[in-house]
């Protein structure tokens, strides 16, 4: 995204030379409006989250701005004070001043009252860092906090069961407790990557925290063998930026809620449920890497219903580097290619579908960082790479403003975003 109104003239050449402390002074005022940022091939660590970077992009950056826990987060946890900061990677989250849904990833400077155990590590809106384009070429995502995976569990304590959980990395031998509110001690947790099956809120912890996570431990406390580890985490305890982290339920154990309604009928729908592409409708401005700039990649919890968006026959399963996925020969004669699925919703190649129809559960399959749907739209010619190719971008936007039409309106043609 281009945000040429961020772009501060430099200073003009004088008509004579200049002593060099007062160029120097010149020059470092403008260091943070700087358009373009440097890789440097410096080593950095997050004990946040353990996760290492081996090279790092210098940019110019507002002085005094404030980083959050996460991207869709309201919580300070730093301060950046310098003009010109280092950055590791990107995330995408809700749209921040400017229209900008891209936040930047750094230790700030000085740590937020509660949050100095974070070392002030955080999140930094994009509007403030002085790019020319987001996510600035080479930067990489980062990594998630949590990840989905499939993996049945049982506790026997209360007869729950379990086919989704979330893993992250925890601090070794962590305590775990009976209770949110309990000073009981019932296990602990000996490895560093455990998996997590829901979240409650109970006393504040450390770090001005009151979200605890539900697991099973590696060995138990004695007296409390019966219960075989499972117990509850301080959220302080777990290397996420944000609590509760993304889907993750709660340990409520209120009823599941109701499936969503399907897309309303018509010739083109939503491939998601309403409130699940509105959250992901960030993607719409932006291109997909790499040369398949026409397709689209929307960020959806594990197990998000996925709906054909037009009519038409199942004419493949797709595996590999797709997941498990498939494709839709639409009654428009265009092929529609949906990627990365959890799981599929009981349709066959051969058989017919119509638009809204259910036909996956999304996931994070195949060649997949992060759990999301992966659409693109051809017209098979018996080559896919080098079928013709439309705009996922504009086709989805027309739909969500109620003005569904045909991909063949269109095409790509170098620029497919619908910002």
């Amino acid at each position: 995204m281009i945000r040429s109104a961020r772009r501060r003239r430099l200073p003009q050449p004088l008509s004579r030379p200049i002593p060099f402390a007062l160029a120097l002074l010149l020059w470092s005022g403008t260091t943070a409006q700087a358009a373009e940022c440097t890789p440097r091939g410096e080593s950095r660590r997050d004990p946040n989250t353990g996760q290492s970077w081996g090279q790092v992009w210098q940019c110019g950056s507002d002085s005094g701005a404030t980083l959050y826990a996460g991207p869709q987060d309201t919580t300070p946890v730093g301060t950046l004070q310098t003009r010109s900061s280092w950055f590791a990677c990107y995330r995408r989250g809700e749209r921040h001043a400017g229209g900008n849904d891209v936040w930047y990833y750094t230790q700030g400077d000085v740590a937020a009252p509660g949050w100095e155990s974070r070392k002030a590590w955080g999140y930094v809106p994009a509007v403030k860092v002085s790019t020319t384009t987001d996510p600035y070429p080479g930067i990489p995502e980062c990594r998630p906090d949590m990840w989905q995976a499939r993996k049945n569990v049982s506790d026997p304590n209360t007869g729950k069961s379990w086919s989704t959980v979330w893993y992250a990395n925890n601090d070794g031998a962590a305590r775990l407790y009976r209770e949110a509110n309990s000073n009981t001690h019932i296990g602990y947790l000996d490895s560093t990557t455990s998996y997590f099956v829901c979240h409650t809120r109970g006393a504040t912890h450390a770090g001005g925290n009151n979200v605890w996570y539900y697991t099973q431990g590696d060995r138990s406390t004695p007296g409390h063998e019966a219960r075989r580890g499972w117990g509850y985490l301080p959220a302080v305890n777990t290397w996420t930026r944000q609590d509760p982290y993304d889907s993750i339920p709660p340990c409520d154990g209120a009823a599941p809620p109701s499936p969503p309604p399907p897309p309303q009928p018509g010739p083109y729908v939503l491939p998601l449920p309403l409130d699940a592409f509105n959250r992901a409708i960030g993607a719409l401005g932006h291109a997909h890497w790499g040369d398949n700039y026409w397709a689209i990649d929307l960020m959806v919890p594990v197990g998000t219903p996925v709906y054909s968006v037009s009519a038409g026959k199942v004419s493949n399963y797709s595996q590999g580097s797709c997941g498990n996925g498939l494709t839709v020969l639409g009654d428009d004669g265009l092929s529609y290619l949906y990627c990365h699925g959890d799981r599929y919703a009981g349709v066959q190649p051969g058989q017919r579908v119509t638009a809204g129809q259910l036909i996956l559960y999304s996931g994070n399959t195949g060649q997949s960082g992060a759990p999301h749907l992966h659409l693109e739209i051809k017209r098979w010619n018996g080559d896919w790479g080098a079928s013709p190719s439309y705009c996922s971008q504009r086709f989805l936007r027309a739909i969500h403003q109620g003005q569904p039409q045909s991909p063949v309106n269109f095409p790509a043609q170098g620029d497919c975003r619908a910002p």
